[in-house]
């Protein structure tokens, strides 16, 4: 099932320095996950940080209605502090990764830095055999 909403709840940039700010490195991070019958609420933290010279954070929050089993499937992974399940966390990191970059080219041209370009869907899975990556 999909996400049903989702809200930003706070921005923060600083650039500390002059320089070519090049391209940023970035992180997705999960602050909080809750569960309740088969409502899954997701806070989250996107960073963007461009070396020495600049860093930017959307942090927000996403809604998503699932079936009962994979509600109970994703409760039962934050109990056991173990992965979630694959079919979630795609989807999950997906719009996060959405939501954080987005939005993050808004503050990014506020203090003149690349902006956080959205990279490719990613795929959570094994990789074919004989493939590089």
């Amino acid at each position: 099932m999909p996400f049903v909403g989702g809200r930003i709840t706070a921005v923060s940039a600083k650039r500390m320095k002059d320089g070519d700010p090049g391209m940023p490195e970035i992180k997705l991070g999960i602050k909080e996950l809750d569960v309740d019958k088969t409502k899954i609420t997701v806070k989250y933290e996107y960073h963007a940080k461009y070396g020495d010279i600049a860093e930017l954070t959307v942090e927000g929050e996403l809604l998503a209605e699932e079936t009962k089993d994979l509600a109970k499937a994703i409760a039962d992974s934050k109990k056991n502090k173990s992965k979630l399940p694959e079919e979630f966390a795609e989807r999950l990191l997906n719009n996060i990764n959405y939501a954080g970059s987005v939005n993050g080219v808004f503050i990014a041209r506020v203090l003149n830095l690349t902006p956080p370009m959205m990279p490719p869907r990613m795929k959570i899975g094994k990789q074919p055999e004989g493939k590089v990556s």
